[in-house]
Parts: structure tokens; C-alpha cells; sequence
């Protein structure tokens, strides 16, 4: 997972070198989609951010199930959804003939990626979550606060209004000071003329995640995440347009074989959560822009679903799109979600400890020196009074060692 997430990065600019290196991306990952079973007796204890399985499938038994699924679809006459996307993504003939396919850019890529999290119902329930988190009582208390607190300042509406223009207008001197052509007059929205003065900053290398004590890697993410949110937002708002038509495609996929089955009682994720999709998104089009991966996983996902109808009737079993969509996705699920989730805690492990390690060891010195201040202060303290009171006594009880007369 670290080899890919590192080669999913888009350093490439010949076009030719970042195709391939996309490619390259999906093919790996199609080998992983694969060849992965729901073996689970080779995850250690503490390496998945998920409730531990009941049950322990080891190497044997998912051999033994994922032949059985094999010969279940040879006598249906089919080919396995997995195979079949596995074989397209290493013709380099078919990837090139197919349509609305073609590479798109950081902004455009969010803006799709937010479209399909509208069409899933994906943005709607996180906007729901966000309104739902708080109750009408606690929101009126905050509203109350807020109020008690701008009575307090003694604050009227017009001192409000010069305060903001008084702000607005720094704000246009600095945009202007980094980008003297910038059209900023008339603006008067705050945020607006804020996100031009982070656009005009980045531009001119000033940002605060360009100076020298912030690492590249964070900085880099810092300027990912800018221009990914910025995207994002709006494409979740606007109702799936910003969607191509394999997005669209992969959105109908992804909503129609949603579970319906409960999470666990450990609020853990349950063994057929299907991640693979979100890894694949992450992948090739957060971070390429790579839309050809998105149109293998889609068209095999679709003879997945062709397939479970097809061996449902052979076997006598009937089964709706909807139902054989939601089979897939379970199977899939219960196959890469241990070992994804084992790797990408290994990935954060890698990647993110150095970092960890940097911020508490700045944050532990930080409080050593909070810490210190005052044991120093109360150290001279001490002393200073210890010295005096020393002087004191000996002024008042001194006798002269010369003194025989006692």
C-alpha cells in the first residue's frame, strides 16, 4: 500500500510518463482486487481499526470458497467479474478506445468525486450529521452565548459595519501588495477576499505552509487539501453535474448495492463494509485524476451483477439487480477489508509517525519549558528569602567569636 500510494502521486508532467505510471497504479491494484480472499488469520491482533471477526477464515478455507465460486461460475457459463477487470486493465488497446475517459485535472477531479458523494446520498447524510449533532436546546444556548457576549463588548450594528470594512480593506491592500492586477475592487464578501488572499499567497510562495520550518510533505498535503476542498464543496452542492458518465455510472452501482445490514454493537465497521471502491477513488482519481480506473472497476462491477443473476437462475434462485449488486459487494467487502485496513495502518505507521514524533517532542519540550518557568521562579524566590532571612539572623543574634566574656 506505501509503494502505491507513493506511485499514485502525480509528479509526472510528460503526458506519456504519467499514463503509464496510472496505469501501472490500476494494474496493481486489479492484481490486489484479485487475488485478494477474506482470509483473516494472517491480521494480527491490533493492526485493523475494525471490530475483530467471530470467525477465523484461514488460508485453506478461503482457497476452498473462492474455488467453489469459481466452478459456480464456470457452470453458469460466466466469467468472473474480478478476471475479467483484472484482463482489461492490461490491454492497453482497450483503455485507449474507451470513451470520456480522459485525465482530469486536481479541481476537476474533486469536483467529480464531490458530484458522486451527492448521487450516493454520501454529502446529504454528512450534512445531516453536521445539523443532527447538536440539539435545539445546546444550539440556543450557543446562540444566547454569542449574544451575551457581543452585549457585553457593548458593540453597536454600525461599529460592526466599520470594523468589517476596516478588514475588508486590509484585506485588498495585502492582495494587492502580492498581486498588483488582482480585480478586487467592489468585493465585499470577507471569505471571498479571504480565499483570494490564500490564492495570491500561494501564488506568490508566501503561505504559511511555504515557510522553511513547515516539512515539504506537509506543506504539500496543506496545498492538496486547499484546492481539493475547494472543489469538493461546491460539487456536492450542485447535484451530481459535475459527474462524468462513468462517475455517474459508478454512483448507480455504489447506491444500488448499498447494505441494509446494521453496524455492529462496538460501532466498528462490519466485515462486508466494500472499501475497495473508496481506495480506488483515492488512488487513481484523487491523487491522478486517472478516470480509465474508474471505467474497468465499473464495467466489471456490472458483469459482477450480470453474473450473480446469471448463476442465481442456473441454480434455480431468483435475484433483482438491486439484490445481486448488494451480493457483489458484500463478497468484495468481506475479501479486501482486512487487508486494507491492515495496510493502511501500516501506511499512517510509515508515513504520519515522523511527524507524530516531531510534534510531541516540540510539544513535550514546549511544556518542560511551561513547566520549568515556574520551578525556576519559585527556586529564586526560595533562595532569594533563604539568603535574606540568613542575613537578618545573623544581624540580630550575631556575637562577636572574639568575645570571651561568657
Amino acid at each position: 500500500m506505501r509503494q502505491l500510494w507513493l506511485l499514485s502521486e502525480n509528479v509526472t508532467v510528460d503526458s506519456t510518463q504519467r499514463l503509464a505510471r496510472a496505469r501501472g497504479v490500476l494494474r496493481d491494484l486489479t492484481q490486489f482486487w484479485r487475488y485478494t480472499t477474506e482470509r483473516n488469520d494472517n491480521i494480527k491482533d491490533g493492526d485493523m481499526k475494525v471490530r475483530a471477526f467471530d470467525d477465523t477464515v484461514t488460508r485453506d478455507d478461503a482457497l476452498r470458497r473462492r474455488r467453489r465460486q469459481l466452478k459456480r461460475h464456470a457452470n453458469a457459463g460466466t466469467v468472473e467479474y474480478r478476471l475479467f477487470g483484472d484482463t482489461i486493465a492490461r490491454d492497453d488497446a482497450l483503455l485507449d478506445a474507451l470513451p470520456q475517459a480522459d485525465f482530469e485535472t486536481l479541481q476537476g477531479a474533486w469536483r467529480q468525486i464531490g458530484g458522486l458523494a451527492n448521487l450516493t446520498g454520501l454529502a446529504e447524510e454528512l450534512a445531516t450529521d453536521d445539523d443532527d449533532s447538536l440539539s435545539e436546546e445546546e444550539k440556543a444556548e450557543i446562540e444566547e452565548s454569542v449574544r451575551a457576549i457581543f452585549d457585553a463588548m457593548n458593540t453597536t450594528e454600525g461599529d460592526e459595519m466599520a470594523l468589517a470594512e476596516k478588514r475588508n480593506s486590509e484585506l485588498r491592500e495585502q492582495i494587492l501588495a502580492l498581486l498588483p492586477d488582482a480585480n478586487v475592487e467592489g468585493v465585499e464578501d470577507t471569505e471571498e477576499l479571504m480565499s483570494r488572499l490564500t490564492d495570491a499567497e500561494i501564488a506568490a510562495g508566501t503561505v504559511w505552509w511555504r515557510k522553511w520550518w513547515v516539512p515539504d510533505g506537509v506543506a504539500n498535503a496543506c496545498e492538496y487539501a486547499f484546492f481539493a476542498a475547494g472543489a469538493f464543496a461546491p460539487a456536492t452542492e450542485a447535484g451530481g453535474e459535475s459527474c462524468g458518465a462513468w462517475m455517474r455510472l459508478l454512483a448507480e452501482t455504489i447506491r444500488r448495492s448499498s447494505t441494509t445490514s446494521s453496524s455492529p454493537a462496538d460501532d466498528g465497521l462490519p466485515r462486508d463494509t466494500n472499501a475497495f471502491p473508496v481506495l480506488l477513488l483515492a488512488l487513481a482519481v484523487a491523487r491522478q485524476g486517472h478516470l480509465e480506473a474508474v471505467a474497468v472497476y465499473t464495467m466489471a462491477r456490472t458483469l459482477g451483477t450480470l453474473n450473480a443473476q446469471a448463476i442465481s437462475q442456473y441454480e434455480g434462485v431468483g435475484s433483482t439487480v438491486a439484490c445481486a449488486d448488494e451480493k457483489v459487494s458484500k463478497i468484495e467487502g468481506s475479501n479486501t477489508l482486512p487487508s486494507i485496513a491492515a495496510e493502511v495502518g501500516e501506511l499512517l505507521a510509515k508515513e504520519a509517525a515522523p511527524y507524530l514524533f516531531g510534534i510531541f517532542f516540540l510539544s513535550a519540550l514546549f511544556l518542560l519549558s511551561v513547566a520549568a518557568l515556574p520551578i525556576l521562579l519559585l527556586g529564586s524566590a526560595w533562595y532569594a528569602s533563604s539568603v535574606g532571612l540568613t542575613n537578618l539572623f545573623d544581624f540580630l543574634f550575631y556575637k562577636d567569636p572574639l568575645d570571651f566574656d561568657f
